[in-house]
């Protein structure tokens, strides 16, 4: 989703597409649906243009799993390594998405 956003592939609505591609994902594997929450488009705003501005993706990634994916029952409890694994496969995939696009 950041990948998109930041690549501006479009020459309007890149943050909407890359959102709608992200949550089409997370329905079909049943993760919820990402979502800004109105009293925080400021902040996640700040956050992607610092993203935007540095490529660095820790700041943003933290809110987005924080405060913008919702609307999934957890049937067990994952372990928080787990979590982390999984949060590590992810920015390696937007670092090396990034690192492509630089080449």
């Amino acid at each position: 989703m950041l990948a998109i956003m930041r690549g501006q592939y479009f020459e309007d609505g890149n943050k909407r597409t890359a959102q709608l591609a992200a949550n089409q994902e997370l329905i079909k594997h049943g993760g919820g649906i990402i979502s800004i929450p109105a009293d925080r488009k400021e902040e996640f705003s700040e956050l992607l243009f610092r993203f935007y501005e540095t490529g660095r993706h820790d700041e943003i990634m933290d809110f987005l799993y924080s405060e913008c994916i919702s609307g999934f029952e957890r049937e067990r409890e994952i372990p928080d390594d787990e979590i982390e694994r999984q949060r590590m496969e992810d920015r390696a995939m937007i670092e090396n998405f990034i690192r492509g696009k630089k080449r």
